[in-house]
């Protein structure tokens, strides 16, 4: 478009390059949206042009600027999404008095922390932490847990949405014993391979003589955790996690029990089996845990095959015996 001659603008905002949402308006109430302008005032041959890209065509723009307009320029009105559109993300951490679960923390509280991490505040981010209980000590034996929630909604649904769940958000520790648990059984024939199962899964179906141990699934008061742990040929059935981990040659070392020994491209593998009484399960010390039970757990289930092949010819004797029921000579009801 033709302007009059003006002052020198060097600065725009080039569609490519810094884009803008601008609004050129005439004062007479007619208006139009522009995604960018590449040149304010070009000059070419003493004339004055201003270079831009409408988001309306050609034919708008000549209608709403005449000659002689002064063109108002102004940052175009936000287009928002209409509520009941937009969608959010709510973090539900709980409240405090509804936390601890079924122990107490000893008063202590959790802290959330939302904003810039800390004193930096050159960090392009936004920080959503919660710090669970501040000054918790997790002793040995006892479960530290916390459940919280991420939640997905309509935006203007949230707010309730968040209310709700904010009474299932749980955090508590667990002590030895909280939980019953299953009994868990170690069988074997010998003491090379062993097999564990739920008591309630093979019951009476294990000789007694072939039970090395008995265990839990959850840990109990004067129980321990058992592990079976392979390296390569060798096996090792306890509660020691570092039993295959190479030797410490000096006490500031890090324990590595992934390699097994010191052979740096092994590595181990790891199967918690329960909860134990400690050396219960001695005979077992060596011993490879094997997967496949001999035993099945879907007694009852019928047989998906036949018991023998179906007959391809007929009887050699034709068969002499009556039919079960003699059929009746009576007319038939005509009621």
């Amino acid at each position: 478009c033709y302007i009059n001659p003006t002052v020198k603008i060097t600065s725009g905002c080039a569609l490519l390059t810094t884009p803008c949402n601008l609004q050129f308006s005439n004062g007479r109430g007619g208006k139009f949206g522009v995604k960018g302008v590449l040149f304010w005032d070009w000059v070419a041959s003493n004339t004055y042009r201003i270079f831009f890209w409408p988001s309306v065509n050609v034919t708008v723009v000549s209608s709403i600027l005449k000659t002689n307009d002064t063109i108002q320029v102004s940052n175009a009105p936000p287009v928002y999404i209409p509520i009941d559109s937009n969608r959010g993300l709510s973090f539900v951490y709980g409240i405090n008095s509804a936390m601890n679960g079924s122990r107490s923390l000893g008063g202590k509280t959790a802290v959330m922390r939302c904003g810039y991490a800390g004193t930096i505040t050159t960090r392009n981010m936004i920080v959503f932490e919660l710090i669970p209980v501040q000054g918790l000590q997790i002793l040995p034996g006892q479960t530290y847990f916390k459940r919280h929630y991420v939640l997905s909604d309509q935006f203007i649904n949230l707010d309730k949405q968040s209310s709700i769940w904010s009474t299932q958000a749980q955090q508590s520790v667990r002590y030895s014993g909280d939980l019953v648990g299953r009994e868990v059984l170690l069988y074997s024939s010998n003491a090379q391979s062993f097999h564990a199962d739920l008591t309630q899964n093979v019951g009476s179906l294990v000789d007694p003589a072939l039970i090395r141990c008995r265990g839990g699934t959850t840990p109990q008061s004067g129980r321990y955790p058992l592990f079976a742990i392979q390296c390569a040929n060798k096996s090792y059935v306890g509660s020691n996690p570092y039993f295959f981990a190479p030797n410490q040659t000096n006490s500031s070392m890090p324990l590595k029990p992934y390699i097994c020994n010191s052979q740096s491209k092994i590595r181990a593998t790891w199967r918690l089996l329960g909860y134990f009484v400690p050396k219960s399960c001695q005979y077992l010390l060596s011993a490879f845990y094997n997967e496949t039970s001999p035993f099945s757990t879907t007694a009852g289930a019928p047989s998906t095959t036949s018991s023998s092949a179906p007959s391809t010819s007929p009887s050699t004797n034709p068969t002499t015996s009556l039919p079960s029921v003699i059929p009746t000579s009576s007319a038939p009801s005509t009621s």
